[in-house]
């Protein structure tokens, strides 16, 4: 059980899943941070657009999740970041910064070509956490 548990979430179903986990890894009395990179484009015309197109929608989202947990008792806090830089980068240093023993987060799964040109928040955390990640892979589908 973890007193500080930093949640990486970006408002995906694969992040939900991760909250899950985070809320069962959590000590009774832990605070949860919710931590949200809100990515911009940086330079040409595209600069200070959100990379994702449903950022705000994103964001509501995870608000209210956050809200729900606090009227349920959870000690939970969001955090959201906007940043030109790479969300691992920024999850990182948050987690240092405000005293996680482990960072908990969602992958989306993607490998071969698409894992190389998206990227993967969870892979790079691995290399630039200082705390303990835990990625919560998304569930195998069963077998029909």
């Amino acid at each position: 059980m973890y007193s500080t548990l930093l949640w990486a979430t970006d408002g995906s179903d694969d992040a939900d899943l991760a909250l899950v986990e985070a809320l069962r890894l959590l000590d009774t009395h832990g605070r949860l941070i919710a931590y949200h990179c809100d990515q911009r484009f940086l330079g040409g015309r595209a600069s200070g657009v959100p990379v994702l197109a449903d950022e705000t929608d994103r964001r509501a989202h995870i608000r209210k999740q956050i809200e729900e947990l606090v009227i349920s008792g959870t000690d939970a806090e969001l955090h959201v970041e906007t940043t030109h830089r790479s969300p691992a980068h920024e999850i990182a240093a948050a987690a240092d910064e405000l005293g996680a023993e482990v960072i908990v987060c969602g992958t989306r799964g993607l490998g071969g070509l698409q894992g190389a040109l998206l990227g993967s928040v969870s892979r790079e955390l691995l290399h630039y956490s200082h705390v303990p990640v835990l990625v919560v892979p998304r569930p195998v589908p069963a077998a029909v």
